[in-house]
């Protein structure tokens, strides 16, 4: 069957009808996000995607500094290093750039936004001891690193960790290594998670109350955004390099579709606009 518009009169009917239901959805995601938010307070934003809108409520309490930069980026408040006089809104027509089915989706990343990087992106905001960093030993029983300090290889090894720990022990030559290798290495054996991320160069805050990566965490790749990650699971491995910010509380199905399309197909998914709700 065929439906024939014969006049504007129902082209103009159709589109009101049409902007009714789109409206009326928004509304009414936007009311069960409101009812599904941890604190009535914070910040309510929504990605307008490809799948559909995801919800998601921001902690500026967890995360301030990087929690504002980021609503200053979706409202196109922060100029870009590449034309210091213009301020693109950093989270509309974007694409998913990445995604791993079931585990993560990643998108705002600055290096391919037509404008490049965001001026003065502040640092992240992470409580190290919010997150057990200060307990959790660099060396486990086995005499294995810890797999937050994303240490892959011997040149990994030598440039992320033992250079730096050289470094701060005033230790600067063979020699003077030969003559401490035994304290050297009790030093090296007794550090923390929390030590061994310091210097690598991460700064922590220990007034937050930070938060470990969990399913539907919105987590910034870039301090500050606007590269971001949607978890879908636990990431353990990512604790104390990363800053949580906000949480999905409506549409995180949206997310699980958007990691199946972009992982499997490789097919890329638009994120037509992002808006601060309250």
């Amino acid at each position: 069957m065929t439906m024939t518009i014969k006049n504007k009169h129902q082209i103009l009917a159709i589109l009101t009808i049409l902007f009714f239901f789109m409206t009326t959805s928004l509304r009414a995601g936007t009311a069960s996000a409101k009812k599904a938010m941890q604190n009535g307070s914070n910040p309510l934003i929504v990605m307008h995607t490809e799948f559909g809108s995801i919800y998601i409520e921001l902690f500026p309490d967890e995360a301030p500094r990087n929690v504002k930069y980021f609503l200053q980026l979706i409202r196109g408040e922060i100029s870009s290093k590449s034309a210091p006089d213009f301020s693109p809104r950093y989270l509309d027509n974007r694409l998913f750039e990445n995604s791993i089915p079931s585990i993560l989706v990643q998108g705002g990343d600055s290096r391919s936004h037509p404008f490049g990087a965001p001026t003065a992106q502040p640092e992240i905001d992470i409580s190290a001891k919010a997150l057990g960093l200060d307990k959790t030993p660099l060396i486990n029983a086995d005499g294995l690193l810890h797999p937050n300090l994303a240490i892959t290889s011997k040149d990994d090894y030598e440039e992320k960790l033992l250079k730096p720990f050289l470094k701060k022990n005033n230790i600067m030559s063979t020699d003077m290594i030969k003559e401490n290798q035994f304290i050297l290495f009790e030093s090296l054996r007794n550090l923390t998670l929390e030590d061994g991320l310091k210097l690598q160069g991460l700064t922590f805050t220990d007034s937050l109350d930070s938060r470990m990566i969990s399913r539907g965490t919105l987590v910034l790749s870039e301090p500050g955004g606007p590269g971001f990650l949607l978890t879908l699971k636990s990431l353990p491995h990512l604790n104390g390099r990363l800053t949580v910010i906000g949480k999905i509380v409506e549409g995180i199905t949206f997310a699980d579709e958007i990691s199946q399309r972009k992982g499997e197909s490789k097919t890329p998914v638009s994120l037509y606009s992002t808006r601060v709700i309250q």
